[in-house]
């Protein structure tokens, strides 16, 4: 390479690999070379490159100009079903119509209601075949046929109860969400039976050597005394807890359940126990579905499985799960909480203890906790990944998002959504109609050679969304507006709005910020693609954005082709091409590639500048 004035040879600078969003410096001359500091509706793949943001479109026409309330795909009874929440009904998408859509149908083609409930944000769950819905109001389940409130298993208080005085061996707790309940007795031959309590509701089954019997056929009832009498020639023959009798006091407390917001399952070999918090009367209490008979349920609360955690003016906001134990985040501090069990004369007695690991940092957007490669994230002022520990210390927790704090800090946080899009190791994270993008799995050096985890993109929707959904490997979200959005590679717009995307190359000196230097020769790296269009300008410390200067590609496709706008490449290889850039006299300069075509879309490989030296800049 010929050598210039003062012995200085011309320099190339290339960049192969891009690393993302990082806004955290004045001034972007302190950048690693690859990372971006302004970049929109563009995102980092695996291989470092940069790429067009994937575009998505509208399931079907919306029924009504409200919010999507929760989504929720799962197995019930046996089939998988696309359920979602919208101005007070819960809908069945039909017949895998989110795999296969053309953005047309109506909502009464593709929809069934299975039922109301309160309009407000709602989370779904699965358990035990079934799928539950809670919304701080109501606690509903659908089983593929009934819809309806969760009226609540029917424990059974006392086994081997004495017929005359109605005591027995105390067997599980009150459920508090009913008032029902139910006891066996050993049957002694004799015909009155006492139950636990008077001023009862009703008699509702009576069951003799598990056949059930008749009330005035077969027994008569006092509710005033709580006194039940088989008639004559009915009387139970003797024996042990072939007697059982359900009865009703009451309603239960059922808006100790009903209140709660949110639901998180966990348990030890598998996800046993139903964890409800989010109660604003309540809010820094955690409560815990018990096992009914022995079998778990998603419908047995008890009083003794309600937990207060902290102080009352802190409210729990997430739970993740870190292997075998359950972090519990408040907007303040977080702990942790691991199964425990005690036996005391043959009676097991389950404790979820919940000691604190961090009294500074926990979470803020309430149920928007993720595990990122089997590590919790959550957000309260910054992106905090929380480290494998059991004892309270402050270095338990690392700031993973100080690339892009610039933009977290303007954010009302507690409006945060966040979901992990696992089959490209992906957090999607949005407020309002930003959507930042932390691909977890990346690490490089920074100029200090540190490793830095993960890269960000930044994204701006046109429209809002109200929740997420992950599904073989694509996302969905709802909208404030009644949409329901696929996201995909295969759209090039959102839902039919051009997506406006940047990119902008950190500034550089080329290796020398005191001399004056002029790009002559450049060329960029554009993977191959249908239709491939960018618009490159560069921009210096003297000037604001040169001419545009725009690369465009095509294939052959035979797809709407039309022949008059046509250049018939069909090499499916990355393509290199030249690009006609002249900047003169600058100490600084930096290059923008830009793409807001409708119909077009672009992956930069490399980018490589080259520069000559001149004099000293005065």
């Amino acid at each position: 390479m010929a050598q210039l004035s003062g012995g200085v040879t011309p320099k190339t600078y290339t960049i192969d690999n891009f690393y993302g969003l990082n806004i955290a410096k004045v001034g972007d001359t302190q950048l690693v070379k690859g990372e971006s500091g302004d970049l929109q509706n563009c995102y980092v793949t695996k291989d470092f490159d940069i790429q067009k943001a994937a575009g998505y479109l509208q399931l079907m026409t919306a029924v009504t100009n409200k919010s999507i309330q929760g989504m929720w795909y799962g197995n019930v009874g046996g089939t998988e079903y696309f359920l979602f929440a919208i101005n007070g009904h819960i809908y069945q998408l039909d017949n895998g119509h989110w795999n296969n859509f053309v953005g047309t149908e109506t909502w009464s083609d593709v929809t069934t209601d299975l039922g109301t409930l309160t309009d407000a944000k709602t989370q779904f769950f699965g358990f035990g075949g079934n799928v539950y819905m809670i919304n701080g109001t109501e606690y509903k389940y659908w089983n593929g046929t009934t819809f309806g409130d969760v009226a609540g298993y029917v424990p059974k208080i006392y086994i081997g109860t004495t017929p005359s005085t109605g005591t027995g061996t105390e067997f599980e707790g009150l459920n508090l969400l009913t008032g029902k309940k139910r006891l066996t007795y050993d049957a002694d031959g004799t015909a009155t039976y006492q139950l636990p309590e008077i001023s009862i509701g009703s008699v509702d089954y009576v069951y003799v050597n598990g056949t059930l019997k008749t009330a005035t056929t077969h027994y008569t009832v006092v509710l005033a005394t709580g006194v039940l009498t088989f008639t004559s020639g009915n009387l139970p023959a003797v024996g042990l807890d072939n007697v059982e009798i359900y009865y009703t006091k009451g309603t239960g407390t059922r808006d100790t359940v009903l209140k709660n917001k949110y639901a998180f399952l966990f348990g030890t070999a598998s996800d046993t126990r139903v964890f409800m918090y989010g109660n604003p009367a309540s809010q820094n209490v955690r409560i815990n579905s018990s096992l009914a008979d022995g079998v778990p349920s998603a419908e047995y609360f008890t009083s003794t499985n309600i937990d207060a955690i902290g102080s009352s003016a802190y409210p729990i906001t997430s739970m993740e799960r870190q292997q075998s134990i359950m972090l519990v985040h408040k907007t303040n501090e977080t702990y942790y909480s691991y199964y425990d069990s005690v036996d005391l004369d043959g009676v097991t007695t389950v404790t979820f203890p919940t000691p604190i690991i961090n009294d500074s940092r926990g979470n803020i957007p309430i149920g928007q906790g993720q595990v990122l490669n089997n590590d919790p994230f959550t957000i309260d002022t910054q992106l905090i990944k929380w480290s494998p520990t059991q004892t309270k210390d402050e270095r338990n927790m690392q700031d993973m998002g100080e690339r892009i704090q610039k933009d977290l800090d303007l954010l009302t946080i507690a409006n945060t959504l966040t979901i992990d899009k696992q089959n490209s190791s992906e957090m999607f994270i949005s407020n309002g109609k930003k959507v930042w993008i932390y691909k977890y799995d990346l690490k490089y050096a920074d100029n200090n050679g540190k490793t830095r985890y993960g890269a960000f993109s930044r994204l701006l929707y046109n429209d809002e969304p109200t929740c997420w959904l992950y599904l073989d490997g694509y996302l969905y979200f709802g909208t404030t507006t009644g949409k329901i959005m696929k996201i995909s590679d295969a759209y090039l717009t959102y839902n039919g709005v051009a997506i406006e995307s940047y990119w902008e190359m950190n500034m550089h000196d080329f290796g020398a910020e005191y001399l004056l230097k002029t790009l002559n020769k450049s060329w960029i790296t554009l993977a191959s693609q249908p239709s491939v269009y960018v618009s490159i300008q560069y921009i210096t410390d003297k000037n604001a954005y040169s001419t545009p200067y725009e690369v465009t590609y095509d294939l052959i496709t035979f797809n709407n082709v039309d022949f008059g706008n046509f250049t018939f490449y069909t090499n499916y290889n990355p393509q290199v091409f030249y690009l006609r850039l002249k900047a003169k006299k600058f100490k600084y300069l930096k290059l923008r590639i830009d793409n807001n075509s409708l119909t077009s879309t672009f992956a930069m490989l490399s980018l490589t500048l080259q520069t000559e030296y001149g004099s000293e800049a005065k």
